[in-house]
Parts: structure tokens; sequence; C-alpha cells
């Protein structure tokens, strides 16, 4: 986990709902937003996604890497 991130989230999923939908939205079923976190230089996209009041947080990205895509998506997969 990318440190300091623990601490940096939203307190409920309503605001999470706020965020905007991950590029890795449109190759899948389930609603998945992202959160950019910043630390120094560096940036991450944090990929998540909202069942009722719940965020389940799915993949912590650095935001140079490309978006996932085939089998890195798994939307069969429980969380």
């Amino acid at each position: 986990m990318v440190s300091g991130v623990d601490g940096y989230y939203c307190d409920s999923a309503r605001k999470a709902s706020t965020l905007p939908l991950a590029p890795e939205n449109d190759a899948l079923t389930e609603e998945i937003r992202q959160l950019i976190y910043a630390k120094s230089r560096n940036k991450y996209r944090i990929l998540f996604a909202i069942r009722e009041d719940t965020v389940f947080v799915l993949h912590v990205r650095h935001s140079s890497q490309a978006p996932l895509i085939g089998e890195e998506v798994d939307e069969e997969e429980e969380f």
C-alpha cells in the first residue's frame, strides 16, 4: 500500500460517489470511480466501487500506469 494513503479517504459513500469515473469504468458492468492521491511528486489512482453504503478499494495504481485492461480486469471476482 502507498504510505500515508490509509488516512486519505472519503468519509462516506455519498461523498465518494461524487468523484469521477475511472477509465476502467467503460469495460465493466459495475461502476468504478477513482480518487487521485498525490504524495511528493508521485500521483496514484485509487480505484474503488460503491455498494450500498460501503466503499471497496479495488486497486491502487501509479498514475503513469496504463488503465487496467483485458485479463487485469476480472469483473466476476467478488470483493
